[in-house]
């Protein structure tokens, strides 16, 4: 009877040990911290607009609401840039520059569906051109 009372104890341990580490593995892989659980259905990055101001004037550029239009300028000329825009409920200027060691264009964000003209000057050179933001 005894014999039989050890082995009934040794298979209930086992079952305890293999349930607890299943359970262990099950887990580790259900992780918070995973990408995978933490995407948000449907987020997406989309790129920016990239433009050289020597190619801008007379030009129409495209852009989805929501986004952004960086214009390459020339080096060490990037905080010069000013922009003068039609319909500012369509497009928003955002002055280039340093902050710290990071060196930003000058650029647009697209506000609200419409067209607008676009003067951008950095005192010597002077582009014109329209923006026609679309929706999302």
């Amino acid at each position: 009877m005894n014999n039989k009372l050890i082995k009934a104890g040794a298979i209930v341990a086992l079952a305890g040990a293999a349930v607890f580490s299943l359970a262990a593995c099950s887990t580790a892989t259900s992780n918070p911290e995973s990408s995978e659980t933490t995407e948000e259905a449907g987020s997406t990055v989309i790129a920016p607009v990239i433009v050289d101001v020597a190619d801008l004037d007379g030009t129409t550029v495209d852009v989805q609401e929501g986004n952004f239009i960086d214009v390459n300028v020339p080096k060490d000329s990037e905080a010069l840039w000013t922009a003068k825009i039609a319909d500012d409920m369509v497009l928003e200027f955002s002055a280039g520059g340093t902050d710290g060691g990071a060196v930003m264009n000058p650029g647009f964000k697209a506000l609200g569906v419409g067209t607008t003209e676009v003067t951008m000057t950095d005192g010597t050179t002077t582009v014109t051109f329209t923006v026609n933001v679309t929706g999302k």
